[in-house]
């Protein structure tokens, strides 16, 4: 939709308005995280387009105060503006900065149905929970580095709140997770996604051929430090949109267009635009894309 239940739209407005900008903005988004899936992708979409505007807009504009913007739109969008790893509170909106998780290989697998955030919340509210994570066990693992305790302490209470159907389905890809080697797996936030942590590449990568079109869609990233895992013609499509936006921004109008790779690497932003002088700046994450087509990895 192009009205604000896009948070994307909801995003611009609420910078617009706090900001009081009244110029002109045209957002161009291509969805690489399905909807529905528990994965923040619409409270990615909408950091990336508070994060390009503070570029565009107000380059000296804080992180805590487009933070404070930020959680006017969704609980998630200010985690998806500071990033890395964090204590979320309260609505999720009070972020506690942590040290940076163990690292680990992750599998993410989307099942053929969706699972819509406001109705398993309101299911929840019904459901008693007997089994939930524990917080200050996961903080100490965080803390001293400790991966198999922060893996054994995973957990998910939304699992418990779903119906029978869908929570069959869910354990089934777990479990088919953890025989292929993952150290955990849980239901991503609302979801329907799953993901399973694995120490070994190779194995993560396994499993996430395997199950490939048995009943999930899967996904391979690597995490601690969080890089995706692109394949040539993700790289090639991510120069070439790039190539579009400075066109667009050689036409010297007011009008940038950006493009949102939500939950990747370009969601910093490709480009930037000096206010003093107007020269467009290419970010580093776009020539380590192209110094990576270059070799040929």
């Amino acid at each position: 939709p192009c009205d604000e239940r896009n948070f994307a739209v909801k995003a611009a407005r609420a910078f617009c308005e706090a900001m009081d900008y009244g110029g002109g903005i045209d957002v161009a988004l291509i969805k690489r995280i399905p909807s529905e899936a528990g994965m923040a992708g619409g409270s990615a979409d909408a950091a990336a387009v508070l994060r390009a505007l503070r570029e565009l807009v107000s380059p000296t504009l804080t992180d805590e105060r487009l933070e404070q913007i930020s959680a006017s739109v969704g609980s998630d969008v200010p985690f998806c503006i500071r990033g890395g790893t964090q204590l979320a509170e309260g609505r999720g909106e009070k972020l506690t900065v942590l040290k940076p998780a163990p690292r680990f290989f992750v599998a993410v697998c989307k099942p053929d149905f969706p699972i819509s955030t406001p109705a398993l919340f309101a299911r929840v509210d019904g459901v008693t929970i007997t089994d939930r994570p524990d917080t200050d066990a996961m903080l100490a693992a965080i803390e001293h580095g400790d991966a198999d305790t922060l893996c054994a302490n995973v957990r998910n209470v939304f699992e418990q709140a779903l119906d029978g159907e869908q929570r069959e389905r869910i354990e089934t890809i777990k479990c088919d997770l953890l025989a292929y080697g993952a150290k955990t797996s849980a239901m991503t936030g609302s979801g329907s996604v799953v993901f399973g942590l694995f120490s070994d590449k190779a194995a993560c990568r396994r499993a996430c051929e395997a199950l490939q079109g048995v009943h999930t869609r899967s996904k391979f990233f690597e995490m601690g430090g969080f890089s995706m895992k692109w394949t040539k013609w993700e790289l090639s499509l991510a120069v070439g949109l790039a190539v579009m936006l400075l066109f667009c921004a050689a036409r010297g109008t007011n009008t940038l267009q950006w493009w949102s790779a939500a939950f990747s690497p370009l969601c910093d932003g490709i480009l930037t635009q000096s206010a003093a002088s107007g020269d467009v700046v290419v970010k580093s994450k776009l020539a380590e894309l192209l110094a990576l087509l270059m070799g040929g990895k």
